[in-house]
């Protein structure tokens, strides 16, 4: 649950980065590191009236936001979450009112790669409308991937007339953020605890109000630590043991620039939690199941590959009760459940979902 601390601090810092191609009417590409607060900072700079107002002047008023946020789509597709024709007319209307449009793309990280790839295209498409009127920003946590893009389709240079790394939060940004969430949640800290957080976590956000929210439980932010983990692009990974846990003192690669950029060197979370990247992600995810979503990861083990239909799906949700259980509340059932074999290290996207007929699971 999000608080004033979470959309006031952060998001005051960050607006000038965010908010700088806007004023020059350029398309823009911002890569974060999984665990800074990228969608509540995004959202809470463009749902802010007076922060707007601060940076942009009089431009605000003529400004239009469609944010197109991946964690909304069920299925991890791009049509579930571009209406392209739906979407060009919007802009189309807004453009005859005199509207400068931001168009904002984040949270596709974890989409199947052909999936993000014709997103980019698409959005490629609507600047093409009006370049001078309608705007992109992506947000990303994969620079790896993209960069790699660029080289593979080069119509998505259009996309990046500007392009940078949003660095960690710090410095008394960082501190006013600790001691403000460190009261709300009555968690009482010392200089010397003061500063291991700040040294451990440094500005992974999510990190940082975990550990406070649940007063230093291990079991809790190891499971959060690994999510972090496994949302990490894979030669980020690769960079953080050959530094970390192999005292590796190579420093030329574009992956090690990319996380001293972020500011990642800075702190000590993946050291300090090493056990935890390397624990099996059912360690990680049976404690944190319900009854009934521990049934349906049993019934997924032993029946993979095979059809699950929603009449199967609603006896293991509601097993004395299923002809109360709506699909509405089934999607939800089933959203849940990604959300913790994603905290656990565990692919969501296994859990395949087809239209109208149900769900698959794929063992690999």
């Amino acid at each position: 649950m999000l608080t004033q601390i979470d959309t006031k601090i952060l998001p005051s810092v960050y607006a000038e980065q965010l908010l700088k191609p806007i004023k020059y009417g350029e398309n823009a590409v911002f890569f974060w590191i999984p665990g800074s607060g990228m969608t509540t900072i995004v959202q809470s700079v463009f749902n802010s009236k007076s922060i707007l107002t601060e940076n942009l002047s009089g431009l605000t008023k003529s400004i239009q936001v469609i944010g197109l946020w991946g964690h909304i789509s069920e299925d991890k597709t791009s049509s579930s979450l571009l209406h392209y024709p739906q979407l060009e007319k919007i802009i189309n209307t807004a453009l005859k009112l005199g509207k400068e449009l931001i168009c904002i793309l984040g949270r596709i990280d974890d989409f199947p790669e052909q999936e993000r790839l014709h997103l980019l295209k698409q959005l490629t498409r609507l600047n093409a409308i009006n370049p001078r009127r309608v705007h992109i920003q992506f947000h990303s946590t994969d620079k790896p991937w993209f960069e790699q893009q660029l080289v593979l389709h080069p119509e998505l240079i259009t996309l990046v007339n500007h392009m940078e790394i949003v660095p960690l939060a710090s410095n008394e940004t960082l501190n006013r953020y600790i001691k403000e969430m460190a009261s709300k949640y009555s968690f009482s800290l010392d200089q010397t605890h003061f500063h291991e957080v700040v040294n451990t976590y440094g500005g992974l956000v999510q990190l940082t109000k975990e550990h406070l929210r649940s007063h230093g439980r291990n079991e809790l932010i190891e499971i959060k630590v690994r999510a972090n983990w496994q949302n990490l692009p894979a030669s980020y990974r690769l960079e953080i043991e050959n530094k970390l846990f192999r005292n590796s003192n190579k420093t030329h690669s574009s992956a090690y620039r990319d996380l001293e950029s972020f500011g990642f060197w800075n702190i000590q979370a993946f050291s300090k939690y090493r056990s935890a990247l390397n624990l099996d992600p059912l360690s990680l995810l049976k404690p944190i199941l319900t009854q009934y979503e521990q049934a349906l990861w049993e019934y997924l083990d032993i029946n993979s590959e095979q059809l699950i239909n929603k009449e199967t799906l609603a006896s293991i949700i509601r097993p004395n009760n299923t002809e109360n259980l709506s699909l509405w509340a089934q999607d939800q059932f089933v959203s849940r459940f990604r959300k913790k074999l994603l905290r656990s290290g565990i692919d969501p996207n296994r859990l395949e979902t087809l239209k109208g007929k149900g769900y698959v699971w794929h063992k690999n």
